[in-house]
């Protein structure tokens, strides 16, 4: 043991110029030794339940036999049943868990799920670590990331399998901020960059277009830098409301006056319906302004050339419904994670546009967002939020 190469007859009393550097005679180590050793078991559960990570171990049937205090502590957080006897899907909320009538890791798309197949793998005596990314089923359409140790052990004559489950939604939302973030402010400097050799080089043909151009970009530049920090604010429950009175028209025109502007060169148009209704509205007009900006945005994305977006907008009595169209149905797999943080048809790290709405939405402004896409109508957000809500003080 590594103590015997410490020289444990020292002295009862030494010198030290910071911590006290007594230690116990051997005899007395050997005494501690033994009597922790005996208290293992209850040493174990200590320091278990002193981490803020959750420890679960799993039977051959996948269900939780122990669960530490952080996993007590979540299902009492989410008004969940006792863990044992559930599996990992079922304790964590993922809507795949309910897909089927064996529960947890039963459904077709189980199959794709690393929590389930690190189970598979730990069975077969091996052990490592996963990142996994669980579609929650309420609230729909949200998600949680969560980093997995899997470990075989065996108690008694019964193997079991470890699992160490440690939340990172955070750390993966700070990434996929940064990297929307960067792509889309570096996007538009290489535009500035553009521009400025052009004067540079003296290349300049029409300077009033070159103007606007150079305008747009720096507005631009701007907008997104609002965006990103609108939505870092709101992901840590830091965004302040300031909530007026304004037309649904008024922040209509405005939004799809700057996407006109952007999408003028690519032969995509924004429109207005011409049933759209011009309402009052006491909310926050930055706010719902962002949050039509990005249906428009991610609608433009979505069309080719010659093809137009809609902005309509109408009212059920007490809430206001903001609507986007666009022609084009989703496919199914991306229709059943639109909405999610991390996922974006358009590649990694690009998928906060959507998640941002509903967060914004139902978060922020007490209200809710939804989708409909099929062939003959195209695809078409939706967020609806009162008309005047009375928590507003202006």
């Amino acid at each position: 043991m590594i103590f015997k190469e410490i020289k444990m007859d020292l002295p009862v009393k030494e010198n030290s110029k910071y911590a006290p550097a007594e230690r116990l005679s051997l005899d007395e180590l050997e005494t501690q030794i033994s009597k922790v050793n005996k208290a293992k078991v209850h040493l174990i559960q200590e320091f278990l339940d002193a981490t803020t990570d959750m420890f679960i171990v799993l039977n051959d049937q996948r269900q939780i036999v122990f669960a530490n205090k952080a996993c007590l502590d979540f299902q009492r957080e989410n008004n969940g049943p006792e863990p044992y006897g559930l599996r990992v899907g079922e304790l964590l909320g993922c809507k795949n868990s309910f897909n089927s009538s064996g529960g947890c890791g039963t459904s077709d798309v189980c199959q794709f799920c690393a929590g389930t197949n690190a189970f598979m793998d730990a069975q077969k005596g091996n052990e490592g670590r996963r990142e996994v990314l669980l579609f929650l089923r309420e609230p729909p359409g949200h998600a949680m990331d969560f980093r997995l140790w899997a470990k075989p052990i065996q108690i008694g004559e019964k193997n079991f399998v470890a699992y160490v489950l440690r939340c990172i939604s955070d750390e993966k939302r700070r990434v996929a901020l940064e990297k929307i973030f960067f792509h889309d402010v570096m996007n538009i400097a290489n535009e500035l960059h553009q521009i400025s050799e052009l004067f540079k080089m003296g290349r300049v043909k029409d300077i009033d277009k070159l103007m606007h151009l150079f305008a747009d970009s720096t507005e631009a530049l701007t907008e997104e830098i609002k965006a990103q920090r609108m939505i870092s604010y709101a992901e840590h429950n830091d965004l302040k409301l300031s909530p007026q009175e304004f037309r649904t028209c008024m922040v209509a025109e405005e939004v799809c006056s700057l996407y006109r502007r952007k999408q003028g060169d690519e032969g995509k148009t924004v429109v207005i319906s011409t049933d759209f209704k011009d309402l009052p509205v006491v909310s926050d007009k930055t706010i719902v302004r962002r949050i039509l900006g990005n249906m428009v945005k991610n609608a433009l994305e979505a069309i080719k050339t010659g093809q137009e977006v809609t902005l309509g907008c109408c009212s059920n009595g007490t809430n206001v419904i903001f609507s986007v169209n666009n022609p084009g149905m989703m496919p199914e797999h991306v229709q059943r994670q639109v909405f999610n943080r991390s996922f974006s048809s358009k590649g990694v790290g690009r998928g906060l546009g959507t998640y941002s709405i509903r967060l914004l939405t139902e978060k922020y402004l007490k209200g809710r967002a939804w989708f409909t896409s099929n062939e003959s109508e195209g695809t078409t957000f939706f967020i609806e939020i009162p008309a005047g809500n009375q928590s507003y003080q202006i």
